[in-house]
């Protein structure tokens, strides 16, 4: 069982306000400010987090609810933006690093296991690069 140090990120880069403390666990997996606050705190770069919003993957429920099954398959995808995007200098930071790619099939795998399998949705907030050295796995 891995477990999530929760981590207070102070940094003012993030893309967005916290969303209202009013949000339940099941209406943060569901949106897209939350989302993309999970993925600035884990080291995303502003243009791959608009990439992914171009398809589609606005909320985790949508990366879960893609690709639950076949973590392989959405590293796999991460993996073809890399190449898309690898010989043009202005979309450089489109780019998914090695760290980021595991840190994010990381999180899908919890996310996957805790829905799918314990039927437990976990906090989006909670996690953010601080968490990584307890998720084991992918």
């Amino acid at each position: 069982m891995a477990v999530i140090f929760i981590h207070t990120n102070t940094d003012s880069t993030n893309m967005q306000a916290m969303p209202p403390a009013a949000l339940t666990i099941t209406q943060r997996y569901n949106d897209r400010d939350s989302f993309t606050q999970l993925l600035t705190r884990v080291g995303v770069p502003v243009p791959a987090i608009e990439k992914l919003r171009e398809d589609d993957f606005v909320s985790m429920q949508s990366l879960v609810t893609n690709y639950a099954t076949d973590v392989d398959s959405f590293i796999s995808y991460l993996k073809g933006i890399n190449k898309t995007y690898a010989g043009n200098a202005r979309t450089r930071n489109t780019r998914f690093s090695p760290i980021v790619i595991k840190r994010l099939s990381a999180i899908l795998f919890h996310f996957s296991q805790s829905v799918g399998c314990i039927h437990c949705i976990p906090n989006i907030e909670n996690i953010d690069a601080g968490a990584f050295p307890d998720l084991c796995g992918r």
